[in-house]
């Protein structure tokens, strides 16, 4: 993946997380939901089905991102 589509689904799930704990969710929910966006993100853009999508997404580790 390159540096622009990895950012592209970094901003995805901040941005999804985001919106998830502004509802209200716990921060678990949020991540999930975030997880969730960043693959649909990735999915579109690399053209890959979900599956890889996701697990793609899952190794990226985004959640170190809301500790920074």
């Amino acid at each position: 993946m390159d540096d622009t589509v990895r950012e592209m689904v970094q901003t995805a799930y901040q941005e999804t997380v985001e919106e998830a704990t502004a509802a209200g969710h716990d921060p678990a929910t949020a991540h999930r939901e975030g997880l969730t966006g960043a693959a649909m993100c990735l999915a579109a853009m690399a053209s890959l089905d979900d599956a890889t999508a996701r697990s793609g997404v899952e190794a990226m580790n985004l959640q170190t991102l809301l500790t920074d």
